[in-house]
Order: C-alpha cells, then structure tokens, then sequence
C-alpha cells in the first residue's frame, strides 16, 4: 500500500475490530517507533504513550470511560475504543501546567498530534484501521491508568483504536458482543482550504 493510500485509509474512523485477530508485537513495536520518531520543540519529552492490548482493559475503557461528556448513553459510544491495540496519548510534562512554561502550552498537544499521526499511519501501512478517540472522561482515564499500570499520565488528550476491522459490520457502527449498539453520524467528505501565492 503506497503512503498516500494509508493516509487516506486513516482519514476515516474505523468504531468495531476484529478482536480474535491481536496486533503481534513487532507490529506494536513498528507503531511505537514510528510515533516516538517525530520531532518534538527541542527534543523534549513532551508526552507518553499508554499500550493497552488485552481485550477486557479495552472494553473496560470502552464501556466505562470513552463516552461524550454530555451524553447520557455512554456504553454505546467510541467503539473507535474497543480495539486489539489502544494506544493513550497523556503527559508528564511539567511544562503543561508550570506558569513559568505558559509560553510553551502549545507543546504538549502539537507533540501529540504529530506522534498520534506518524502511529496511525505506520499502523495503516500495515494493513491496520485505525480509529481516533477524544471523548472520554480524562479525570476517569488518567485515575485508570495509574491504577492499572501504576504509571502517571496527566490529562491524557488522546486515543487511538489499531486492527482489523469487523468485517461484518459498516465501520461507523459501535459494537459490543456481536450487537449493534450505536452507528455513529458522519460529516463526510471535508475540503481544507489551501493557500498558494
């Protein structure tokens, strides 16, 4: 699949997995490199990278955690969630919230887009979907982490769903033991607007 190809395969938000098919380590070790290779302001370690690949933590952040803020229904939302790979974006920085860095509060979050980024399309060059999630309750997430882990990730900003995608079902359907449980809208096609001289 040439680059162009993956990127685009990317552009789309895959929300149900193929769970009986774990991404193998070497692939998780591929993503991870690919995401931790991108610059950062000065080379500083600006973010880290939480790698849940059990099937029940998944579904335990998926059911519990990956839910709009607003809603109501939580458990049918961000199947993006529920993958055989979830990678957390989260930080550590003490320039996130030290007064002294305020001039820098732009680091963290421009850290984690570009690492995200690089992490799904190394993933999408290897025959993977990918899925972004930034509705979920961070209080929740960051709590999870330290109690699952017992690592500390401030404020985790993002998270990003790896594998194959359940081919039984459309990918903007949310689901949970073989059931349909939400199909979430899409926007369509977006048209960016480029400025050239």
């Amino acid at each position: 699949m040439d680059l162009l190809n993956s990127i685009k395969t990317v552009e789309r938000c895959q929300r149900n997995f193929d769970l009986t098919q774990p991404v193998p380590e070497n692939h998780i070790k591929f993503i991870l490199d690919a995401a931790t290779s991108m610059p950062t302001r000065q080379n500083r370690i600006h973010y880290n990278i939480t790698v849940v690949n059990d099937a029940e933590l998944t579904r335990d952040i998926y059911t519990n955690i990956a839910f709009d803020k607003d809603d109501r229904d939580h458990d049918l939302r961000n199947g993006q969630t529920y993958a055989p790979l979830l990678l957390i974006f989260g930080t550590d920085s003490e320039m996130l919230n030290n007064e002294k860095y305020s001039y820098r509060k732009y680091d963290v979050p421009m850290s984690v887009g570009l690492a995200s980024g690089a992490a799904a399309i190394a993933a999408s060059s290897l025959g993977y979907v990918t899925g972004f999630c930034k509705c979920f309750n961070e209080d929740l997430l960051e709590q999870w982490i330290l109690k699952t882990y017992n690592k500390k990730s401030i404020e985790p900003r993002l998270m990003l769903g790896i594998g194959k995608p359940n081919t039984k079902f459309d990918r903007t359907e949310c689901v949970i033991d073989d059931e349909v449980v939400y199909t979430a809208g899409s926007m369509g096609d977006k048209d960016i607007e480029i400025f050239r001289k």
